[in-house]
C-alpha cells in the first residue's frame, strides 16, 4: 500500500485558488441549464416551435464539444492565461447580446459562440491543475472540479426558473454576463501564466493525428462509445424534460428546476460512490453495471407511459436512478478511454469530449423533433432507451477485457 499523500501543494511559486478554478469549470454547464426552464417562453417570444427553440441547447452542446478540441492546443501554443481571458471575454460579449437578438436564428448563433467560448473555462481549469500539481494531488483537484461541475445542473434549473418567472428570460443572459465579468476580473487578479513551455506543444493537427491512432484501439472505441451514448441519453432528457414537465404536465419553470435537482443529485451521488468503491473493481465492471442500471431506470417510466400510468414524479425519480448509474460508470469509462496510451491522453480527452457532445447534440435534436406537438413523453423516453441500449451493447464486450 502506498503511503498517503501530503496535502496537495502546487509546484513552483504559482498558486490559483481552487474555488476560482471550480467556478471556471461551472461556466459551461451553467449556461446550458440556466436557460433550459425558459425554453417554452423563448419559443413564444419569437413565435417559433419547440423544434427550433431546442437548438439553443443542441447547438450550444455541439459547439461546446468542438471547442474542446481547439481550445486545448491553443492554450498550449499561446498560454493558459491569454486563452482563458479571451474565452471569458467572448462569452460575456455573446451573453449580453443574447437578450438583444432580433430573431431566433441570431439567438441560436450567439449560443454557438457561447458554447465555443464557455469550454475555455473547464479546459483551462483542468490544464492549470495539471500545470500546478503532481501525483495523486492532480486527481484530487480534478475531483473538486468535477464536483463543482455537478453543482451547475443541480442548482441552475431552479435558479433559472426563478429568474425567468421574476424578471423574464432575458435576465438569464444578464446573469451569465455578470458571472463572466466577475470571473474575468478574478482571473486577471489571481490566475498567472502556469504553462511551462514545451519543445513540442500540442497543435490541432497533432490532436487529430493522435485521435486517428486512438480510434484503431478497440478499448478506446468501446469506452468512448459508452460515454457518448450515456451523454446522449442525459441531454435527450435535458432538451425534452422542459416540454414534458411544462407543456404536458403543467409544471412551472421553478417547479421543474426543483425536480431536476433530484436528477443532478443522483449523478453527484453516483460519482461519490464510484470514488469510494472504484479501487475494489475494474473499470470494465463498473461500466457494465452502470450501463445496465441506466437501461433499467429509463425503461421504467417508458413502460409506465405505455401503460397509461406515467407521472412527473416517477419520471424524475427514475431519471435520478439513471444519472446515479451514469455517475457510477462515466468516471470509469473516461479512465478506460484515457488509459490506453498516456502519450496521447490529451488527444483522447479532447476526442472523447468532442464525440460525446456531438452525440448529445444529435440525439437531443432528434428528441425535440419527435416531441413537437406531442401529447406524451413516449418519444423522448424511446430515444433515451435506444441510446441506453446502445451503451450496453458497447459495454458488454468489455467483459472479456475484465477477465
Amino acid at each position: 500500500m502506498l503511503p498517503p499523500d501530503p496535502d496537495p501543494k502546487p509546484r513552483g511559486s504559482a498558486e490559483v485558488p481552487i474555488a476560482l478554478l471550480v467556478c471556471l469549470g461551472v461556466v459551461g454547464p451553467l449556461a446550458i441549464h440556466l436557460a433550459v426552464p425558459a425554453l417554452p417562453s423563448i419559443a413564444r417570444s419569437f413565435d417559433t416551435d419547440y423544434v427550433r427553440v431546442q437548438l439553443l441547447v443542441s447547438f450550444y452542446i455541439l459547439a461546446y464539444g468542438v471547442g474542446q478540441i481547439v481550445v486545448g492546443p491553443m492554450a498550449d501554443q499561446f498560454g493558459r492565461r491569454r486563452v482563458l481571458l479571451t474565452g471569458l471575454a467572448v462569452f460575456a460579449t455573446a451573453s449580453i447580446l443574447c437578450p438583444l437578438a432580433p430573431s431566433i436564428e441570431v439567438l441560436i448563433g450567439l449560443r454557438v459562440v457561447q458554447g465555443v467560448s464557455a469550454c475555455a473555462g473547464i479546459v483551462l481549469a483542468r490544464a492549470i491543475v495539471r500545470d500546478l500539481y503532481s501525483g495523486s494531488a492532480i486527481a484530487r483537484m480534478l475531483g473538486y472540479l468535477a464536483m463543482g461541475a455537478a453543482m451547475g445542473p443541480m442548482l441552475a434549473p431552479a435558479l433559472g426558473g426563478w429568474i425567468y418567472e421574476t424578471i423574464g428570460w432575458q435576465a438569464i443572459f444578464w446573469a451569465l454576463t455578470a458571472f463572466a465579468v466577475l470571473l474575468t476580473a478574478l482571473s486577471v487578479r489571481f490566475v498567472p501564466e502556469t504553462l511551462a513551455r514545451s519543445a513540442d506543444p500540442a497543435t490541432v493537427r497533432r490532436v487529430f493525428r493522435d485521435l486517428g491512432i486512438l480510434l484503431r484501439s478497440r478499448d478506446f472505441r468501446l469506452f468512448g462509445a459508452c460515454i457518448c451514448f450515456n451523454t446522449a441519453m442525459f441531454y435527450s432528457f435535458v432538451v425534452g424534460g422542459p416540454y414534458v414537465a411544462g407543456v404536458l404536465e403543467g409544471m412551472s419553470p421553478t417547479q421543474y428546476g426543483r425536480w431536476f435537482a433530484l436528477v443532478a443529485i443522483g449523478y453527484a451521488t453516483g460519482n461519490l460512490v464510484s470514488s469510494r468503491i472504484g479501487h475494489r473493481y475494474r473499470n470494465e465492471t463498473l461500466v457494465i453495471a452502470g450501463s445496465v442500471l441506466v437501461v433499467v431506470s429509463v425503461a421504467l417510466p417508458l413502460v409506465s407511459e405505455l401503460a397509461g400510468v406515467g407521472s412527473a414524479p416517477l419520471l424524475f425519480c427514475s431519471m435520478s436512478g439513471a444519472t446515479f448509474a451514469s455517475g457510477l460508470m462515466m468516471p470509469n469509462a473516461m479512465a478506460g478511454s484515457l488509459g490506453g496510451d498516456p502519450r496521447r491522453a490529451g488527444a483522447a480527452s479532447g476526442g472523447v469530449g468532442f464525440f460525446q457532445f456531438a452525440f448529445a447534440a444529435a440525439f437531443s435534436s432528434l428528441t425535440g423533433i419527435l416531441l413537437q406537438g406531442g401529447t406524451s413523453a413516449i418519444p423522448m423516453l424511446a430515444v433515451m432507451l435506444a441510446v441506453a441500449l446502445a451503451g450496453v451493447a458497447c459495454a458488454l464486450p468489455l467483459r472479456r477485457r475484465a477477465h
